[in-house]
C-alpha cells in the first residue's frame, strides 16, 4: 500500500494524451494533457516525451499543492514521489529518471485484480497511435504485443474521404463512435478500415494465444468506442467482444499501474464483501462469458 506522506503517480504515455493518477493516503486526483514525443504508441522523442509526463503530474497534483503552475516542481519534489509511466516498452527501460513498465502487462494487472486472477480473456486496447493485444489464459499472461496501427488511420481516411482537414476528420470520427454521425459513406469509410485492422491483427493474436481456448476479446482505449467495432471484432476474432466500461479520464494501464503502487486508485482496500460488489458491478456483462 501506498505511504501516507508519499505521492504515487501513474502515469499513461499515449501517442495522443497522457493520463496522470496521484494518490496520498486517502486522497486521489488525476488529470489528462496532450502528449508529445510518441510514434504508433513508442517513444520517438525523449525530451518532449519526458515534458508530457511532467506536465500532466502538474496537472494532477494542482488541487493539493498550493501555487503549483508548470514547471515549478523541482528536483527535490520528484524524489519524493514514486512515479512510474506505463507505455508500449520492453521491461526495464527508463524515461528521465522515471521507470517505464509495459502498458499491456499493467492493463491485464488492472483487469484481473478486477475480475479476478484465474480467467482466460484477450485484452485488446485500441489507441490512437497503436493497438496494444495481450492473451491470458487462467490467469498466466501469455505474452503481448504492441500493433503500429491504431485509430488514427480512421481519422485520415475520414479527412481524405470527406476532403477535411484532420481535426475535423478527428470530430467527425468521434461523434460517429457516439452515434451522433452516421452517414452511408462515413460508415464505408470507417468500417473499411476497421475490418483491415482487424484482419491485421488477427496474426498476430493467434500468434498470442498460441492455440488456448479464450471465449472473449476486452476492448479498451479510445478507438474502442467506434461504433460497430464489437460487432466486426466478434466476426472476424472469432471472440465475444465487449467493451470495458472506464469512467472519464482514467484507463486501464494508469489503474494497473496505480494498483501496483498504492493499491486500486477508488481508495483504501475495502472489505470483502464490498471488492466482491464492486467486482460484479464493473464486470456484470462479464458473468456469461468467463
Amino acid at each position: 500500500m501506498a505511504e501516507e506522506g508519499r505521492w504515487q503517480v501513474a502515469v499513461d504515455l499515449g501517442t495522443s494524451q497522457a493520463v496522470a493518477l496521484v494518490g496520498r493516503g486517502a486522497e486521489r486526483g488525476r488529470a489528462t494533457v496532450p502528449s508529445h514525443g510518441l510514434q504508433k504508441g513508442r517513444v520517438e522523442d525523449q525530451e518532449a516525451a519526458l515534458k508530457t509526463v511532467q506536465r500532466a503530474v502538474e496537472r494532477a497534483l494542482v488541487p493539493f499543492v498550493l501555487g503549483l503552475r508548470q514547471g515549478s516542481l523541482r528536483p527535490r519534489d520528484w524524489q519524493s514521489m514514486e512515479v512510474q509511466v506505463a507505455v508500449s516498452c520492453p521491461e526495464g527501460e527508463t524515461l528521465g529518471p522515471f521507470p517505464l513498465v509495459p502498458a499491456p502487462v499493467v492493463a491485464v494487472e488492472e483487469v484481473q485484480g478486477r475480475l479476478g486472477e484465474k480467467e482466460s480473456f484477450v485484452l485488446a486496447d485500441f489507441g490512437e497511435g497503436s493497438l496494444d493485444l495481450a492473451a491470458v489464459h487462467l490467469g498466466e499472461m501469455l505474452g503481448w504485443a504492441s500493433l503500429p496501427f491504431g485509430s488514427n488511420y480512421i481519422t485520415a481516411d475520414i479527412a481524405f474521404g470527406l476532403a477535411l482537414s484532420l481535426p475535423e476528420g478527428e470530430g467527425k470520427k468521434r461523434r460517429y463512435g457516439q452515434g451522433g454521425e452516421d452517414t452511408p459513406l462515413l460508415r464505408e469509410i470507417v468500417e473499411a478500415r476497421m475490418e483491415e485492422i482487424l484482419l491485421a491483427a488477427l496474426p498476430h493474436l493467434r500468434q498470442l494465444m498460441a492455440g488456448r481456448g479464450m471465449a472473449v476479446a476486452l476492448w479498451t482505449g479510445e478507438g474502442s468506442r467506434l461504433a460497430g467495432l464489437m460487432e466486426r471484432a466478434e466476426a472476424v476474432w472469432g471472440l465475444a467482444s465487449r467493451r470495458i466500461p472506464l469512467e472519464e479520464g482514467v484507463t486501464l494501464p494508469a489503474l494497473g499501474l496505480f494498483r501496483r503502487m498504492g493499491g486500486p486508485y477508488g481508495g483504501r482496500d475495502q472489505g470483502p464483501a464490498k471488492k466482491e460488489g464492486r467486482k460484479r458491478r464493473f464486470f456484470t456483462w462479464l458473468s456469461d462469458l468467463l
